[in-house]
């Protein structure tokens, strides 16, 4: 049976109606634990999200102007970033490595071959243009 008929029938499995309509939404918007929920969230959100894309709108306006030592600057902002990528791009290295890595030493010990995940042998992850 499809989705679309077990949707419309409120099909029973086992003793259970399995399709509620709209008992899911009426339970959730009369408990209160859901209420207090939805204010913690809107709390954070208001708290947190709103003055950091504030803060975030301010340093970039103030890295826009010209300013001494300006790409000093800028790079001190994206450098993180940048910094980021490359760890992760150095740990999947080391987990993935063809001679060395841990998935291809586990693929191993299951009795699989290494899989190739460099751009320098063996098949690709990404075809090359």
């Amino acid at each position: 049976m499809d989705l679309a008929a077990r949707l419309a029938s409120g099909e029973r499995r086992q003793g259970v109606q399995w399709f509620s309509r709209l008992g899911n939404y009426l339970s959730l918007f009369t408990d209160p634990h859901f209420y207090n929920a939805l204010y913690n969230t809107l709390t954070i959100f208001l708290e947190a999200a709103v003055p950091q894309v504030l803060l975030a709108l301010a340093i970039a306006a103030l890295l826009n102007r010209p300013l001494r030592g300006g790409r000093l600057w800028r790079t001190g902002v994206l450098l993180p970033n940048v910094v980021s990528v490359v760890a992760v791009a150095l740990v999947f290295g080391q987990l993935f490595g063809r001679d060395y890595g841990i998935v291809n030493w586990l693929l191993g010990r299951l009795g699989i071959g290494p899989v190739a995940c460099s751009r320098r042998s063996g098949p690709r992850i990404w075809p090359s243009r």
